[in-house]
């Protein structure tokens, strides 16, 4: 007799009751004896057709162990879990792009649904694009000569995400255990992920998704760097409040948690600077044009090459999202980061005070205030900042301010910045702002 499902390592989604179904088939010869472990619990399963169904299961591990009739020797053992299912969407970045040393560790109860649509411990790296029976996932023709599984296992140095960072911080402050569904791939525009076009990464995420039962907890998402570089910026919102819009129809979940990534900074310097920043203001604007929305900076990250984030900077990121999970979906509090709330002028306009909302603990107490940029059409204009208290800052000019006006933060491609609250969230890119 074997096992045949669950499948090792596979995480069942709960419902809305914090509950969950989980079917338990069995194949070959029936003479043996199976037990369902669940913390001290073990109890024996009756079968019927070789088919059992274990009803209202809370989150957590079980254990399918399959005995011989006298119990003397154990056959076969498979671990299965309850909790949540978290999506992760978009390009390379999401893939993972960092090198392949000092990484994160494994930790049982984060599991992942690999590309060859197996379950497993999740294991960095979490994405292996052409392992996928789904072509649209390739980047090399497996029929191509220099297609080699093992060849690609050998030679690979970078892959590094966020994803399990994200996966063992969520599990760490809730117990739940999280599975990883992985659906990036590098090099896409939101083109490529149109929902209203021929199949394309959009479809086969639904695909994914319903190959683990159809319903998730929420997605993660991270791209915008192709549409940037690409000069397609200006349709960007409307196309990712679209797709995200379909999903949650598709999934019939008007209120699925989407945590979207605000795109870094880059060192290609070749990237029009206005494209690359309007791209980063868009991304913000998501959180005003979809309910359950948080947009997550990434404005403090160090990078691996021209585009990509290093390992370090990719788990952080990974931590900063469940940070922002905790509090949509788990009932932990944790403020989305500071953002812009208003501004003010003292009474001699030389004085520009900027308040903030939703920081977490407050700003943290920096000498030297580094970003944001005011312009008088053309020019750049000089000001001191400090910080007023742990809600504002000051703009400080040397004169009276007559003229209209254009406030930034984070202007640029490689722009220095440091404004943080006190849980380490980065002031995002903004602007422009008209004063």
């Amino acid at each position: 007799m074997h096992i045949e499902s669950p499948e090792n390592f596979r995480v069942y989604q709960r419902n809305e009751n914090n509950l969950c179904n989980v079917e338990i088939k069995l194949s070959g010869d029936s003479s043996f004896k199976v037990f369902c472990s669940y913390q001290d619990k073990r109890e024996k399963i009756i079968f019927k057709d070789k088919v059992f169904s274990l009803s209202n299961l809370a989150p957590g591990e079980y254990r399918i162990s399959l005995y011989t009739e006298d119990e003397s020797e154990k056959i076969q053992e498979i671990i299965f879990f309850v909790g949540d299912l978290w999506v992760l969407g978009g390009q390379s970045n999401m893939k993972g792009f960092g090198k392949l040393t000092d990484l994160e560790v494994s930790q049982k109860g984060v599991s992942c649904f690999y590309m060859d649509n197996k379950w497993d411990l999740a294991k960095e790296p979490l994405v292996w694009l052409n392992d996928s029976p789904d072509s649209i996932y390739h980047t090399i023709e497996k029929q191509s000569p220099e297609y080699s599984p093992q060849t690609e296992r050998f030679m690979r140095t970078q892959g590094a995400g966020l994803g399990l960072a994200f996966g063992k911080k969520v599990l760490e402050e809730t117990a739940i255990p999280i599975g990883l569904i992985p659906c990036a791939k590098g090099s896409t525009n939101m083109d490529a992920w149109n929902p209203d076009d021929k199949y394309n990464l959009y479809d086969a995420m639904l695909n994914r998704i319903n190959l683990v039962g159809g319903k998730i907890a929420g997605i993660l998402w991270y791209q915008g760097e192709s549409d940037a570089i690409d000069n397609i910026s200006e349709s960007y919102l409307n196309k990712t409040v679209n797709m995200f819009q379909k999903l949650r129809k598709d999934l019939e979940h008007e209120n699925l948690p989407i945590i979207a990534a605000q795109i870094s900074v880059t060192y290609d310097n070749s990237i029009n600077a206005d494209n690359w920043n309007r791209v980063q203001a868009m991304q913000l604007e998501l959180e005003e044009r979809l309910d359950f929305c948080r947009v997550t900076p990434t404005i403090d990250a160090v990078l691996s090459d021209l585009v990509h984030l290093d390992a370090k900077s990719l788990a952080e990121l990974g931590r900063r999202m469940a940070l922002n999970a905790l509090s949509m979906l788990y009932k932990k509090s944790c403020e989305k980061g500071p953002r812009l709330k208003s501004f003010r002028w003292n009474d001699e306009h030389s004085v520009l005070t900027l308040l903030f909302s939703d920081c977490n603990g407050g700003l943290q107490n920096i000498n030297e205030i580094k970003g944001f940029s005011i312009f008088d059409g053309e020019n750049s204009l000089y000001f001191q900042t400090r910080l007023k208290d742990s809600h504002s800052v000051e703009l400080i000019f040397e004169k009276e301010m007559i003229n209209p006006l254009i406030l930034y933060h984070g202007k640029g491609l490689n722009p220095l910045v440091n404004l943080k609250d006190e849980f380490d969230f980065p002031l995002p890119v903004f602007g422009p702002i008209d004063l």
